[in-house]
């Protein structure tokens, strides 16, 4: 298996795409090796399409892409660890970003609610006492209505 993950591994810089199209290879796979082959590569029948296959860009980029990281050490049991490790503080990382996003967004909504409930508040009660004001211009003031009496009274006194 050291073949497979190995940086030094002869698989790094050998032509695997000519390997993987060549039906005389996959007859000197044992029924095991097929079946790990299998596993990691879906197919129908015993072998793969091969004719399929030679016209396949998805898998001449995949075999430069895993040459690359084999040349490179990506496919080290510890370089996996680290990787995976650093992708799981990434994901808290953007975690903790997108709950305190959404904290923020709801904070705000939470205000904006707020102030406008507040603001319909106080145009209610200017919207009251205007009309307390044009009610009460509407109807004579109690103290003129008192004087409009008095001085009526006083000058049927005065013809009397």
């Amino acid at each position: 298996m050291e073949l497979l993950v190995d940086e030094k591994s002869p698989l790094a810089d050998t032509n695997l795409r000519a390997l993987i199209l060549d039906p005389e290879i996959w007859k000197l796979l044992s029924p095991e090796q097929v079946a790990e082959v299998h596993k990691y590569w879906p197919y129908d029948g015993p072998v793969p399409d091969l004719a399929a296959l030679a016209s396949n860009d998805n898998l001449r980029h995949d075999v430069a892409e895993y040459q690359a990281a084999l040349r490179s050490g990506m496919h080290d049991a510890e370089w996996i660890r680290q990787a995976r490790a650093a992708n799981a503080i990434r994901n808290e990382e953007a975690q903790k970003q997108q709950q305190s996003q959404q904290q923020s967004a709801s904070a705000t909504a939470a205000t904006v609610s707020t102030t406008t409930e507040e603001e319909g508040e106080g145009k209610g009660d200017e919207d009251h006492v205007m009309e307390e004001a044009v009610e009460d211009s509407t109807a004579a003031p109690a103290s003129t209505t008192m004087t409009t009496t008095t001085e009526d009274d006083e000058k049927r006194q005065r013809v009397a």
